[in-house]
């Protein structure tokens, strides 16, 4: 539209009647469709992030002790991680060992001790010191040959 072609101030002082607006009909859907994918792409972006380490760091920390003994509930010298971290320890002569900087939420505590491993999930509030107790390490031996 050219500039003499356009409606003046008086012409436009009530607003735009109704044959002056322009159509944009066929944008209508075409914008739906964008804002649907773009809701879709948010709540998956949400649903990975949730379910992501960087939540459980910024939630915070908490600390994990415990004591690990064998079947005759005897100290166990074992290796105590944190699956998916770097936070790992030994126990120490009594079987004890305390883990700090574990992230918040759900993780697997994995115990190891002569090539075998135990996996137990624990879960940790920010702040928390969690006392696993007693933890059993039962493994079967393996018959000499």
């Amino acid at each position: 539209m050219s500039l003499e072609d356009s409606p003046s101030l008086d012409d436009i002082q009530d607003g735009f009647d109704a044959s002056q607006k322009t159509s944009h009909g066929m944008k209508s859907p075409l914008r739906r469709i964008i804002l649907a994918l773009v809701v879709v792409a948010v709540i998956i972006s949400g649903i990975n992030l949730m379910r992501s380490d960087t939540v459980a760091r910024m939630r915070g920390t908490g600390t994990l002790t415990g004591q690990v003994v064998d079947e005759k509930s005897e100290p166990l010298q074992a290796d105590v991680i944190i699956l998916g971290t770097e936070i790992q320890t030994t126990t120490n002569a009594e079987g004890n060992f305390t883990l700090s900087g574990v992230p918040a939420g759900t993780q697997s505590l994995i115990i190891g001790h002569q090539g075998a491993a135990l996996e137990y999930p624990i879960t940790l509030s920010a702040g928390e010191t969690l006392n696993m107790g007693q933890i059993k390490f039962v493994s079967t031996l393996i018959p000499e040959e």
